[in-house]
């Protein structure tokens, strides 16, 4: 992978990945946002669907909209819309990210 992507060495590809991370969770916790949070998850681990359910009713108040798409057997996605305080929206990405069974969660800002 690292080879397909253009670097020369492995460790330019982590210390890349490595500043992209620290650059995306720097962001200030301020202000107004509307965007969508992206979930992959495994359905089958006990009790997810549930707390992701959950999670769901319990930040209503940012989530206007949410479509759910089977990947095959096992892996879906979920997107959120959010809007509202920043904060709060990335309370609730740390909250979904957290869960055992949680593949990959991304979030995208537009406003």
């Amino acid at each position: 992978m690292v080879e397909r992507m253009g670097y020369a060495t492995r460790s330019k590809a982590i210390h890349d990945a490595i500043s992209a991370f620290i650059v995306e969770n720097k962001r200030l916790d301020t202000g107004y946002a509307a965007g969508a949070l992206t979930c992959l998850y495994y359905r089958d681990v006990k009790g997810l669907i549930e707390q992701i359910d959950e999670l769901h009713c319990r930040y209503a108040s940012i989530i206007p909209s949410s479509l759910h798409i089977a990947l095959g057997s096992r892996k879906c996605l979920r997107i959120f819309v959010v809007r509202g305080p920043r904060s709060t929206i990335y309370r609730l990405a740390r909250e979904l990210q957290t869960k055992r069974g949680i593949r990959h969660m991304k979030i995208a800002f537009v406003a």
